[in-house]
């Protein structure tokens, strides 16, 4: 059963390192195009952000 949960666990920081790679440069895109789009960096920072530390947290067990 702990294999599953770890294995979930890797998955879920995959599926979110992944998500912020792919809104990272629409992200970019849409607010070199327009200006109130610079209002959602925080989705693709947030994702990559908490990627990294899960990653982290999960490596330091």
């Amino acid at each position: 059963m702990g294999e599953v949960n770890l294995l979930a666990g890797w998955l879920g920081i995959l599926a979110g390192m992944i998500v912020g790679a792919i809104t990272m440069p629409t992200v970019c895109f849409l607010s070199a195009w327009r200006e109130p789009f610079r209002h959602f960096f925080f989705i693709p920072v947030s994702l990559l952000l908490g990627g990294v530390v899960l990653t982290l947290i999960e490596l330091s067990f």
